[in-house]
């Protein structure tokens, strides 16, 4: 259970500000996450097999692979320097850093370096605080963290989403408006891509609602789903009689008994 794996690896407390319960992701992390090292194991062993003729068993845990992960940040590190592993919706070691409030919803930004700060000095018509001694550096940034982002967010629940990105991206800060769910998933350059695509049922059609598709684009191979999930069984034919070997009268008996 997809839950379960994130209790165990520690991703439940690394969202949300300190002292708040665990944070359950709504996305099935570990579910999704499992199926991609599988892929890369296999595709490794294949081209072993290739090169040594050795085939071998491919083993991909879900807790391994989600802590994993998890560890890519030093979390234990953090701990030791006193710093907090739960920041909520800023990240005061690379301020400024986080998600803020706009008239209509919120935004990202990320200016953790001096050039991207002096950008969101300019964007809020304060380029004198990249003088300021509180906030010149980025040691300094970091050390008024707290004072920074609350200018920030000040000026941003002021402006709309759109208004706020454009005076960002215009002094080149990195810069995005948070969308909810069904926004991101209609996302044109998305779409065009076909990583979202609709989803088509086999009997009915089209539906009308949105999926996942092959989020990879080759330079000379096509990349799709070429076919719906099949119904319950309507393989049962190709595998066990074709694979299998499995006559007429034992599938027939197997439908029988309730087995198929």
């Amino acid at each position: 259970m997809d839950t379960i794996i994130q209790a165990l690896s520690g991703v439940m407390m690394t969202a949300g500000e300190p002292g708040d319960p665990p944070v359950r992701f709504d996305l099935p992390a570990g579910d999704l996450l499992v199926p991609l090292y599988a892929v890369i194991g296999t595709l490794a062993a294949v081209l072993h097999a290739e090169h040594t003729g050795e085939g071998q068993h491919v083993d991909v845990s879900m807790l391994g692979a989600l802590t994993s992960l998890l560890s890519c940040e030093p979390f234990d590190a953090y701990e030791m320097m006193g710093l907090p592993s739960r920041t909520g919706a800023l990240v005061p070691r690379l301020a400024p850093f986080g998600v803020f409030p706009a008239a209509d919803g919120w935004i990202a930004l990320c200016g953790p370096t001096d050039a991207f700060a002096r950008g969101v000095f300019t964007a809020m018509d304060r380029p004198e605080l990249a003088g300021d001694e509180r906030f010149a550096t980025r040691d300094r940034r970091v050390r008024n963290a707290a004072e920074l982002h609350e200018l920030i967010r000040s000026w941003s629940s002021g402006l709309t989403r759109a208004e706020a990105i454009k005076r960002l991206a215009d002094h080149g800060v990195p810069a995005a408006e948070v969308r909810d769910p069904s926004e991101a998933v209609r996302d044109a350059t998305v779409l065009a891509r076909r990583e979202v695509v609709e989803l088509v049922h086999p009997d009915h059609g089209p539906t009308g609602l949105l999926g996942p598709g092959i989020p990879i684009t080759f330079s000379a191979s096509d990349a799709g789903l070429d076919r719906p999930a099949p119904h319950l069984g309507q393989h049962n034919q190709v595998v066990l009689g074709g694979l299998l070997g499995y006559s007429p009268e034992r599938l027939a008996a197997l439908a029988d008994e309730g087995v198929l």
